[in-house]
């Protein structure tokens, strides 16, 4: 199509693979039911929503919810429907022509499209090699030459996915103070990692902290995504998202869980907890290597041909992700920290695949 912009071209579609596995293991969810009294709230606001009309498209009483849970103001916080739409809109307002966007690699697929949809120049810094003493480390002195060249924006996962590792804050923080750049910090994995920037937001007027309730919340389908930052970005972002961007059924049934926060946290145990048994369970199979991880996934290599492996557990009922297509993840796949049950059956199907 003659009017389709050379961005969008340049763009696949983004298809997710579809599951017809009986344990599904490559998104990192919380494989865990929601809590009885969310569960509850969410049908008690389907029941009193009057759907006919508009809701609150500044999503003020979820805004404030967020903050409480977050440490900070409600006018620090900003929604959006799932933190793709956050990104796209950030890129909306300070991407484009004449900008630079600097991601690490490999890093969270949506950093990637989006900046190249906005017409900005990408530029992504590989992490340190597998093989390294500090594997998949950030070079953070790259980051700060390439970010002072010219005006950028710099995006960073932590802990990062796909790799697990965790980035040092005092690290992060070192693009702010030495260059003139807005870092964006995704913490979609903080109830997990227990490391965060968030309180910093007030005294860096250039870092945003984007968070979500589709990991350890569990509510992965309700597309919520929430930013912690500046009262200016926050505004600059309301000037150019969409109207009534996160729906009034999103609005409820997240300040339900958001209220109920501490009713996730046996869940979060648990998932650490299962985690661990399966990093054991990985580092006992030979010739298998999983890596150091401060999330609810793990990234490992194999001694075998990565997609094999995959193609072997999915006809066996079991979904992973293979992340073999980039150069520094050659030999590698991840796996979600499911339940106990799922665990065991995964590890013994992929114990036979090595076999």
């Amino acid at each position: 199509m003659n009017f389709l912009r050379k961005e969008a071209a340049a763009l696949p579609p983004y298809q997710p693979f579809p599951s017809g596995a009986r344990i599904k293991l490559d998104m990192n969810e919380n494989p865990f039911p929601l809590p009885e009294p969310v569960r509850q709230a969410a049908i008690e606001v389907a029941a009193q929503l009057d759907f006919a009309r508009y809701g609150d498209s500044s999503a003020t009483v979820l805004r404030a919810t967020l903050a409480a849970y977050a440490g900070v103001q409600p006018e620090m916080v900003f929604c959006g429907n799932g933190s793709d739409e956050i990104i796209h809109v950030l890129l909306t307002a300070f991407g484009g022509n004449g900008r630079r966007v600097i991601i690490p690699r490999p890093t969270f697929v949506t950093f990637r499209r989006e900046a190249i949809l906005s017409g900005a120049e990408l530029v992504e810094v590989p992490l340190a090699p597998a093989e390294s003493s500090n594997p998949f480390a950030l070079d953070i002195d790259r980051i700060i030459h390439l970010a002072a060249e010219k005006p950028s924006i710099v995006f960073v996962v932590n802990p990062n996915n796909p790799t697990g590792n965790l980035i040092p804050p005092e690290d992060l923080l070192r693009v702010l103070t030495e260059t003139e750049s807005l870092l964006v910090v995704d913490e979609a994995y903080y109830e997990y990692a227990g490391i965060t920037l968030a309180q910093e937001v007030a005294r860096y007027p250039r870092l945003a902290v984007m968070r979500t309730l589709s990991k350890a919340f569990g509510l992965a389908g309700l597309r919520l995504g929430y930013l912690i930052a500046s009262p200016e970005v926050v505004a600059a972002l309301d000037r150019v998202r969409l109207p009534f961007n996160v729906n009034m059924f999103t609005q409820g049934v997240a300040r339900a869980a958001v209220e109920n926060a501490h009713l996730f946290q046996p869940q979060v145990a648990a998932l650490l907890a299962e985690r661990d048994k399966l990093w054991q369970g990985l580092a006992s199979l030979p010739g298998l290597r999983p890596f150091p991880t401060h999330t609810n996934f793990i990234l490992f290599s194999v001694p075998k041909p990565p997609a094999d492996v995959w193609h072997r557990l999915f006809a066996a009922g079991i979904l992973i992700l293979d992340v073999s297509r980039d150069p520094l993840l050659k030999n590698c796949l991840r796996v979600s920290t499911g339940t106990a049950e799922e665990n065991a059956v995964f590890l013994q199907r992929l114990k036979e695949c090595l076999a």
